[in-house]
């Protein structure tokens, strides 16, 4: 990939110009990236009961839905809320987290080791201590994010 800067004072805002020879997934990807680049923050603010908790992304391993409701887990909390998953995945900076089932999105920097589980999944331990089912169908990401 090629990356490009070129001065023009007349521009009032960033212009990006991506070419590709196909519109591949890759570019996509770049696009999307490029696109939530302003909104995304290094933090994740979650309700919760009469409060808001103010969580750095960083600190976050694991989000995981149950029943109707999403548990957000760092390494010393849990806090429980009522919202979409992929509401909250929305607000997060996905260069960092990855889906690994229907219901659990995990911080890729909280990875520990990935261990074979049954019929092809694989068992995800993140530092906190916690497993994480790995299904089969979003394994080739988490695969291909590893370089594996």
């Amino acid at each position: 990939m090629k990356v490009a800067f070129e001065l023009d004072k007349s521009v009032e805002e960033i212009h990006v110009n991506i070419i590709d020879s196909n519109y591949s997934k890759k570019t996509m990807n770049l696009m999307e990236y490029i696109e939530n680049f302003e909104n995304n923050q290094n933090v994740l603010s979650i309700k919760h009961d009469d409060s808001i908790h103010i969580i750095a992304q960083e600190d976050i391993e694991l989000l995981e839905v149950n029943g109707g409701e999403v548990t957000i887990v760092t390494a010393s909390d849990e806090i429980v809320t009522i919202n979409r998953l992929y509401r909250l995945m929305e607000k997060l900076n996905m260069s960092d987290f990855i889906q690994v089932s229907k219901s659990s999105v995990i911080n890729m920097n909280a990875l520990v080791k990935l261990e074979t589980y049954f019929s092809g999944t694989m068992l995800a331990i993140l530092k906190c201590g916690r497993k994480v089912n790995v299904t089969r169908t979003y394994l080739v990401n988490l695969k291909k994010k590893l370089n594996i």
